[in-house]
């Protein structure tokens, strides 16, 4: 089963030790570490709470991980950074 695990590199809440963990723990899965992030949802709009406007934008990236597991990814925009496991 495809797993994505996001975590910011710069967490203070959780230790992006705990998803390098999980990412050993799961085989196959896909650890995608986003550089300088903290505890907030990566990209987002900026009035929500918890959010990171000026990061990549996770939901898009999330949307484009599930779609190219299961073969539907032609139906999705391009993303405008390059989207890669870290």
């Amino acid at each position: 089963r495809p797993t994505l695990i996001v975590h910011g590199t710069h967490d203070d809440v959780v230790s992006p030790s705990n998803a390098a963990q999980a990412a050993r723990r799961l085989p196959g899965s896909t650890l995608r570490l986003i550089p300088n992030l903290g505890h907030a949802w990566s990209g987002g709009r900026p009035e929500g709470s918890f959010t990171a406007p000026g990061f990549p934008d996770i939901t898009l990236e999330i949307a484009h991980f599930f779609a190219r597991a299961t073969g539907q990814s032609r139906w999705l925009p391009s993303l405008p950074f390059a989207a890669r496991a870290s």
